[in-house]
C-alpha cells in the first residue's frame, strides 16, 4: 500500500508540472522526488549491534548485525522571489523554502556463512517510520548568464544548503529482528510498539538542469529523537535516538517565471 501511495504521489506531481522549465535559479518552485541511502548509528543502533550476534562456523566468530535506512522522498522548494545578484554580476543566491515528506525504513541485516556459498539470512525490519520536514533552503547559483536587460539572469546549475525540522508519523519499532528471525519470538514476545518524536535535516547538494529536468545529489546529517510507547528494551528505556549519514539521487522540474 505504502509503495502505491508513492509511485501515486509521483505520477501526480510530475505530470502537473511546468514540463518547459529548465532552469535553476530562475524559478518559483522546485518540485522533486528522490531515493535516499544512510547510515545510522546512535544508542538504538548500538544496543542492537551490540546485545546479540551469531556464530559463523565458516568464518570462524561471531557476527553482529549491522543497519542501513533507506527512504523515498517527496519535497519542493518555494522560492518566488528575485534572486540576489553577487560578485559584480558573476553569481547568484536566492532564498527559499523547502517542505517535504520522506518514507523511511531502516533495515537490519544478519547473515552467517555455512560453506562459503550457502548462507542463512536472519534480516529483517528494525523501524519503519515516515516524516514531514520543513525549513529555510539557499540556492546559489556559481555560474550566471544574462538574459537580457528586463529578464534577468539564468543558471543551468547549482549548489543547494538546507536545514529542516519535522515530525515522526508512522513509526513502528520491531526489536531484535534478527534475533526473533534466528529464535523464534517467543524469546521476546513484546518486542514491536509504536513510537513518535522528531527530526533534523542538515546537508549540502548540487544540481544541474538537463533537458526539461534537474537531476541532483544531496548529502546530509539526519538526527532522530524518539520516544517508544512500550518497554522492548529491558536496559536502554522509552527515549532513544538515531544519527545519520545520508546520500541521496533526485530528479525534479523546476517551474520559472512565465
Amino acid at each position: 500500500m505504502k509503495t502505491i501511495k508513492i509511485f501515486l504521489i509521483a505520477v501526480i506531481i510530475m505530470f502537473s508540472s511546468a514540463l518547459s522549465a529548465h532552469e535553476f535559479l530562475n524559478t518559483i518552485m522546485h518540485i522533486n522526488v528522490g531515493f535516499s541511502y544512510c547510515f545510522p548509528f546512535g544508542n538504538l543502533i548500538e544496543h542492537e549491534n551490540s546485545t546479540y550476534s551469531i556464530y559463523s562456523p565458516y568464518d570462524d566468530r561471531n557476527v553482529h548485525p549491522t543497519h542501513y535506512d533507506m527512504s523515498i522522498n517527496v519535497y519542493a522548494d518555494l522560492a518566488p522571489f528575485k534572486p540576489f545578484i553577487l560578485g559584480n554580476e558573476s553569481n547568484a543566491i536566492k532564498i527559499g523554502l523547502r517542505g517535504g515528506y520522506r518514507f523511511n525504513q531502516i533495515r537490519q541485516n544478519l547473515t552467517i556463512n555455512l560453506t562459503g556459498k550457502k548462507e542463512l539470512d536472519y534480516s529483517g525490519t528494525l523501524l519503519d517510520y515516515d516524516r514531514w520536514m520543513i525549513g529555510p533552503v539557499l540556492h546559489y547559483a556559481p555560474i550566471i548568464s544574462p538574459l537580457g536587460i528586463k529578464e534577468g539572469y539564468s543558471a543551468k546549475g547549482g549548489l543547494t544548503f538546507y536545514l529542516l525540522f519535522g515530525q515522526v508519523v508512522n513509526a513502528e519499532l520491531t526489536a531484535y529482528p534478527a534475533k526473533r528471525n534466528a529464535e523464534g519470538n517467543a524469546s521476546h514476545p513484546y518486542y514491536k510498539t509504536k513510537c513518535k518524536g522528531y527530526a533534523i535535516d542538515i546537508g549540502i547538494g548540487g544540481e544541474i538542469s538537463v533537458l526539461s529536468i534537474n537531476l541532483g545529489l544531496n548529502v546530509y546529517y539526519t538526527y532522530l529523537n524518539l520516544r517508544l510507547n512500550d518497554h522492548v528494551y529491558n536496559t536502554l528505556g522509552t527515549d532513544v535516538y538515531i544519527h545519520e549519514a545520508a546520500i541521496e539521487v533526485y530528479m525534479g522540474i523546476p517551474i520559472g517565471w512565465w
